[in-house]
């Protein structure tokens, strides 16, 4: 998955660097600390690339997490 726009790269980024400082940083707290961060205001296609950019990047992540960074249901 790669980002398609601008606001989806601010996204990616801010994501990576997250996971960077924490990479047990729980999905929640990821998409909470990511939406609040950019200088933007999220559209519908920004948030459900945050959603799944940061799904995929916690599924490729060692974790210590039970729930691998899967949202809860």
């Amino acid at each position: 998955m790669q980002p398609q726009s601008d606001h989806e790269t601010a996204i990616a980024k801010a994501i990576d660097a997250k996971l960077l400082v924490d990479p047990d940083t729980p999905f929640e707290d990821i998409v909470v600390a990511v939406a609040v961060s950019v200088d933007f205001v999220l559209s519908k296609s920004d948030s459900q690339f945050l959603m799944d950019y940061a799904k995929k990047c916690l599924k490729h992540t060692p974790t210590t997490h039970a729930d691998a960074g899967e949202p809860p249901a």
